[in-house]
Formats: structure tokens, C-alpha cells, sequence
């Protein structure tokens, strides 16, 4: 199978993911199931202990926190049911926030099985938008995704993984992220890992893209993506810049970064460490299409030292949007694909440099 036919398999297993999970009914009520979390006011909740079984916290406006070190859910653990690890799910502003580096496993993978699934089902009338937000300092381990986070409301979409992330299976991905409100980040510290995608962050909304990588990032399976990031469609244009920052190194099995920007911004990638596509591109970006313009400027910078090596171009760029297309490489840059060049640069805007 060719770089371009995985590349629409994992797109699709994607796709089909997401449909999935967006069946979820919207919850007017509060319900906490499992025994880790508990109500301590208003809609918080704190949460503790060693559990095997699946925790969930099902509420509007649902802000849970790691009450204390020791926080343990391992639904892979002797005796254990298989499930989602921790899910929390409702209506406006939904948060998760772990100061204490809880570890989170589900391995079970193929049934929606992830070990954070955070959600927000939509605004509140009269009251808070729906946003994500989550911080965490613990080892996730799951077997569809480590990482699950969805935003159907009006806000933003901000994640912190300080810990190490990771999916485990084929179609896995370490970190999901689909917002349909404003912008959408990803943070990550340690080391986050899939099999179908490192990050996969798709940013539906009217704001900015952001992925800041400071550990590795890795997509393991032959379709695999290193990181994907994409903003708006070509049908549907959204969103204003996509950036992505890699600060370790990011490997995948077909491409390595591959960024799709059908915003009204710039589209800018820093590479500060190692960036590998074995089928594919080791980067991958556009602005746009030639029917369907979007964007503004594309900038691509590679740092010193640094190898960008990919199994087609070692960097693809193609600017459809009405700026210039920059590419600035301090390392190296290695394409294996043949007649294919380490650097494939084509500006259809009026400045190209």
C-alpha cells in the first residue's frame, strides 16, 4: 500500500473514531461513577485512590482535580473491567487537572478504550461555552488513545500532558484533540506515542492552532503520523494561524509532521530536533489548495543540527495563501523517494523566498 492510500487510511480511522465518540448525549445532571471522584461543591470534584474498575464523571460544567497523591486507575490490573480509565463528560466548561502525576492505563484496545476521554458536549444557555482543559503530570497509557479531547461548544480546547502519553494500538493516537469553538493547544513535556498518529489536533473553530512538542512524538504503525494538525477543511474553511514547535524528535511511519492549514493566517513550523517520515514527507504542509486558497504566509525553520529525512521529500511545502512561502534549514535535509528532492517548494502567492 502507497504513502498517500495509508495516509487515507489513518484519515479515515480517524474519522471514523470521532463519529464514534460524537454520539455522546448531552447530561443536564451530575453523576459520578466508580468511586474516585467525589462531589465537594458546585460542580467540583476531587478525586483518589487505587481503582480497577472504569471512573467516570458525568456533569455540567464538570472541573475535577487529583485530590492527593495516589491516585491510581489501572483497568488492566488483576480483576480489573476493561473501559476508558477516567472519562468526564457534560456540557460547558469541562477540566481535568492532575498536579500529582496520576497513572491512567486501559489496554484494551478496539472499543473506545482510552485513559482520558474529556468532553464537552456543547454551550450552556445562559451560561459557560464549552470548553476542554486539561493538565496532567502522570503516565497515560490506552488502548484506543492516551488522550481523548473533544469540543462541541463555543470555546477553547487547551492541553498540558507534562507526563508520558501514549496509545497502544495499530489505529492508536498518544494525544486526539478536536475543538469547534475557538483555538486549540497542545503542550506536551514527556513523551507521547500512537500508533496511527503522535498528535492528532483538529481545530474546526474560529481561532488558533497551536502544538508545542518539547519530547519526542512518535506514530509507530507503517500508516502512522507523527503529528497532524489541521485547521478548518477545504470545505469549510476555519480557524486563524496553525502553528507547530518540536523541541524533541518526532517519527512516523508514513509522515512525519503533516499540517493542512485551511485558515485565514500564517502556517509556521519549527523544527528543533530530528523529524522523520519513513514512507512519506518528513514535513508536510500546505496552505490551501490551488481551487480553494486559504492562509497567508507558509515558514518552515529546521534548527542546527537537526535531520529531516523522509521516505518521499525530506520538506513538502506548498503555499496556496496570499503570503510567502520561507523555508530556512540550519540541519539537514534528506528526501528518499527516488526523483523526489530533500526540499519540494512551490509558492502559487505572489512572494516566494
Amino acid at each position: 500500500m502507497g504513502g498517500r492510500a495509508r495516509r487515507q487510511q489513518l484519515l479515515l480511522s480517524t474519522a471514523v473514531l470521532v463519529g464514534a465518540l460524537s454520539g455522546y448525549a448531552r447530561n443536564a445532571y451530575a453523576q459520578a461513577v466508580g468511586g474516585a471522584c467525589n462531589l465537594v461543591s458546585g460542580t467540583s470534584y476531587e478525586c483518589s485512590g487505587s481503582h480497577i474498575i472504569p471512573q467516570s464523571v458525568t456533569a455540567d460544567d464538570a472541573q475535577v482535580r487529583v485530590e492527593s497523591p495516589g491516585l491510581i486507575v489501572d483497568t488492566t490490573a488483576l480483576g480489573g473491567t476493561p473501559g476508558t480509565a477516567m472519562t468526564i463528560i457534560g456540557d460547558g466548561a469541562i477540566s481535568f487537572f492532575d498536579p500529582y502525576g496520576a497513572p491512567f492505563s486501559s489496554l484494551t484496545s478496539g472499543a473506545g478504550y482510552d485513559a482520558l476521554s474529556i468532553i464537552s458536549t456543547g454551550d450552556i444557555v445562559s451560561g459557560n461555552d464549552g470548553s476542554v482543559t486539561v493538565t496532567t503530570n502522570g503516565t497515560l497509557l490506552g488502548g484506543d488513545n492516551g488522550i481523548f479531547a473533544r469540543n462541541d461548544g463555543g470555546g477553547a480546547v487547551t492541553i498540558t500532558a507534562n507526563g508520558d502519553v501514549e496509545g497502544t494500538s495499530i489505529a492508536s493516537v498518544g494525544i486526539f484533540a478536536r475543538n469547534e469553538g475557538t483555538s486549540l493547544s497542545v503542550t506536551t513535556a514527556g513523551t507521547v506515542t500512537g500508533g496511527g498518529a503522535g498528535i492528532s489536533a483538529g481545530n474546526y473553530g474560529n481561532g488558533a492552532l497551536t502544538i508545542e512538542a518539547n519530547g519526542a512524538v512518535n506514530a509507530t504503525a507503517a500508516s502512522g503520523i507523527g503529528i497532524f494538525a489541521q485547521s478548518g477543511t477545504n470545505a469549510t474553511p476555519g480557524g486563524t494561524s496553525l502553528s507547530v514547535k518540536t523541541e524533541g524528535n518526532v517519527y512516523g511511519g508514513n509522515e512525519g509532521i503533516y499540517v493542512r492549514n485551511y485558515g485565514i493566517g500564517p502556517l509556521t513550523i519549527e523544527a528543533n530536533g530530528d523529524v522523520t517520515g519513513d514512507i512519506g514527507d518528513g514535513i508536510d504542509a500546505r496552505n490551501g489548495t490551488s481551487i480553494s486558497p486559504a492562509g497567508t504566509s507558509l515558514t518552515v525553520t529546521t534548527a542546527a543540527g537537526t535531520l529531516v529525512e523522509g521516505g518521499g521529500y525530506g520538506i513538502h511545502a506548498l503555499n496556496n495563501g496570499n503570503g510567502a512561502l520561507t523555508i530556512v534549514t540550519y540541519g539537514t535535509v534528506t528526501g528518499n523517494g527516488g526523483t523526489r528532492s530533500g526540499i519540494s517548494a512551490l509558492n502559487q502567492a505572489p512572494i516566494c523566498r
